[in-house]
């Protein structure tokens, strides 16, 4: 583990947000760096990883290996991450891209070397299924959009794929494939995208223009070119405050695009090599990983007239990690009311002893759905009730408890914690 350490003249400009996540391509890392102090960690991560995505609680990480077929699992608990799980997914998949489902289970993640979802369950670490995309080459960028369905970006085959998710629970296992939307024929090697509405805007690396479908119309549907005249490598995008902000990783270039007329502008950037980036919480400021200076440009994007104002020095990529091919966010904790009452029991049957940790709080409120209950940065279970027993614990061992409240939208946000030390088994 290297850790590396900066201090940040900018660290006042995003305050709901605390760490940042990098997958480097090159050497088989993860960084955590903390955007108020620049602390930096390096950990392994695998082979050749390549995206990085946040749990809906934010108490985990899940990052994709390219050539490793696989997902590795870490605990966001501390500034350090810890690895406490992997998925093994079907060979020769070339995995890129991970969206999670609305309830938090189920992680579709788009196949490069594929034309295939792979579906796997986060709860329980296990590979499920894989769904076929008829008539998508390879499938790479996934999102799910404001209409509760899976998209996915089918490069060779220029396609914007529409999935349906039935409902939440056990039936997000099986996406059903509705039908793909034909991108113009301008539109070359499609990447990043993102929705405004019930518009999805696609970056395409090989043209310059950016493509927009909307899928409020089923496929085949209709589709759209907004021209970017002078553009190089479009790669990068995120939407917010009635723009569309896209990274040109050939001019090392923000594009600034007004969705209102489709008009676009070109802002310097302070770093080289641009490709992915995503926003804070709020959707004030935007974080953009360069690949060959290997840091973060970091933009001001609050500006209703979609000014971007970049804030120096850039983000240093902790020692250790480069070519950054992942970019995560999560935002700070909440402040818990700390109202969880934890004790600690023994109970003994002829030759078995059961050392468990009885838990309790107050009701989060009338739109909590459920409840997840987090032992040292690990799901302990999940109840609809405000209690909780944790069994079949190791004595004399002290555990660190939080308390997430899960709305109706799958939003989680800590109410409690508790720290409780078990007695002799």
């Amino acid at each position: 583990m290297i850790k590396y350490f900066f201090l940040l003249a900018f660290a006042h400009l995003c305050a709901v947000d605390c760490q940042l996540l990098v997958a480097g391509f090159t050497t088989n890392t993860l960084s955590s760096i903390d955007i108020a102090t620049g602390t930096g960690v390096t950990i392994p991560a695998g082979m050749t990883p390549v995206g990085v995505t946040i749990s809906k609680d934010h108490q985990q990480a899940y990052v994709l290996n390219n050539t490793g077929d696989s997902v590795f699992i870490y605990s966001l608990a501390t500034t350090t991450p810890t690895m406490i799980g992997m998925i093994p997914l079907p060979a020769l998949r070339s995995p890129q891209t991970l969206t999670v489902s609305p309830s938090g289970v189920y992680g579709y993640i788009a196949n490069q070397a594929m034309a295939t979802i792979s579906v796997v369950n986060l709860q329980m670490q296990t590979f499920i299924q894989e769904i076929p995309l008829p008539g998508v080459g390879s499938a790479t960028f996934s999102a799910i959009g404001n209409d509760g369905k899976l998209y996915v970006v089918g490069v060779a085959s220029k396609t914007l794929s529409q999935l349906l998710l039935t409902g939440m629970g056990a039936s997000e296992m099986t996406p059903v494939f509705v039908g793909n939307y034909p991108l113009p024929p301008a539109s070359m090697s499609p990447a990043d995208f993102a929705f405004n509405g019930n518009i999805a805007y696609i970056a395409n690396q090989g043209s310059p223009n950016l493509s927009t479908v909307d899928v409020s119309v089923a496929p085949p549907g209709t589709s759209a070119l907004i021209p970017i005249p002078g553009a190089g490598s479009l790669i990068g995008l995120v939407i917010t405050h009635g723009y569309a902000y896209v990274t040109d990783n050939a001019n090392n270039l923000l594009w600034s695009v007004n969705l209102g007329t489709n008009s676009p502008t070109s802002f310097p950037l302070t770093g080289s090599g641009p490709l992915y980036e995503v926003l804070s919480s709020d959707g004030n400021t935007a974080y953009i990983a360069n690949v060959s200076s290997n840091d973060i440009s970091v933009f001001d994007v609050s500006s209703s007239s979609g000014i971007p104002v970049q804030q120096l020095p850039n983000i240093p990529i902790p020692a250790g990690t480069n070519f950054p091919l992942g970019i995560a966010i999560t935002p700070c904790a909440s402040n818990p009311t700390n109202n969880v009452t934890a004790r600690a029991h023994v109970t003994s049957f002829f030759w078995q002893s059961d050392v468990y940790n009885a838990l309790s709080w107050a009701a989060a409120g009338t739109n909590t759905v459920t409840y997840k209950i987090y032992r040292n940065g690990i799901l302990a279970g999940e109840t609809s009730s405000t209690t909780f027993e944790d069994h079949y614990l190791n004595s004399k061992t002290t555990y660190n408890y939080s308390i997430y409240a899960v709305d109706s939208g799958g939003t989680a946000t800590l109410i409690g914690t508790a720290t409780v030390t078990t007695g002799k088994g």
